[in-house]
């Protein structure tokens, strides 16, 4: 069995994946500062937030918490986007693209 996903599903899942690394490396290279970005921005560009910011919750000298709550977090932001690309792309086919059928 195979798993056999859309366009649209590809997409929303590279993006799951890709905006959470991009997000991380505006606040690393401090292009934006965190103080400075809205609160609605975090939710809207990454909804599983929480699982870096539970774990960034120490002294600062414990990384490998860090790198597991960013992973864990990326991981649940692609299977996130991935449900949302899953209902448009299911949408979209369903309500869209014609029905081809054989019976008069």
């Amino acid at each position: 069995m195979t798993v056999s996903l859309s366009k649209i599903s590809w997409s929303f899942l590279g993006a799951g994946l890709f905006l959470p690394c991009l997000v991380q490396c505006l606040f690393y290279f401090k292009i934006l500062p965190i103080e400075r970005m809205p609160d609605w921005l975090f939710i809207a560009l990454w909804p599983a937030f929480g699982f870096y910011m539970a774990s960034d919750t120490g002294s600062g000298a414990d990384t490998g918490r860090a790198i597991l709550g960013f992973l864990m977090s990326v991981a649940a932001n692609g299977l996130v986007y991935l449900l949302v690309g899953s209902l448009v792309s299911f949408s979209y086919h369903r309500l869209f693209l014609a029905k081809t059928g054989t019976g008069v």
